[in-house]
């Protein structure tokens, strides 16, 4: 797992983690449900921080925490090959100028 802290955005990938079940374009309309949960230490080490759940709920809270703090939608990609061979899910949460009204919480589960 690659976790870079910038002072405009949070970059998160996970290499050879990625649900096969979730498709490019069903990341792309914000409409990811997992069928399995895969990376059981990625999950351990954000919900240790306070960042995370468990069980398939990551994808909709890191729009809900980024919609609260009024920050622009996170992008979420894929590597651009057939579902069965990914690598990786890699997501870019940017975040705006101005101060932000609580603490921002990142979620991620994959």
């Amino acid at each position: 797992m690659f976790f870079n802290l910038e002072p405009n955005r949070i970059i998160i990938v996970s290499h050879l983690s990625a649900d096969f079940s979730i498709s490019q374009k069903e990341l792309w309309k914000y409409r990811a449900y997992s069928r399995r949960y895969r990376n059981r230490r990625i999950d351990e080490f954000l919900k240790e921080m306070h960042l995370t759940e468990e069980r398939n709920t990551g994808f909709r809270k890191i729009r809900n925490a980024l919609r609260y703090n009024g920050s622009p939608e996170p992008l979420f990609e894929a590597d651009d090959v057939p579902i069965s061979q990914r690598q990786f899910i890699f997501i870019r949460i940017l975040r705006l100028q101005r101060q932000i009204k609580m603490q921002m919480k990142v979620y991620l589960i994959v």
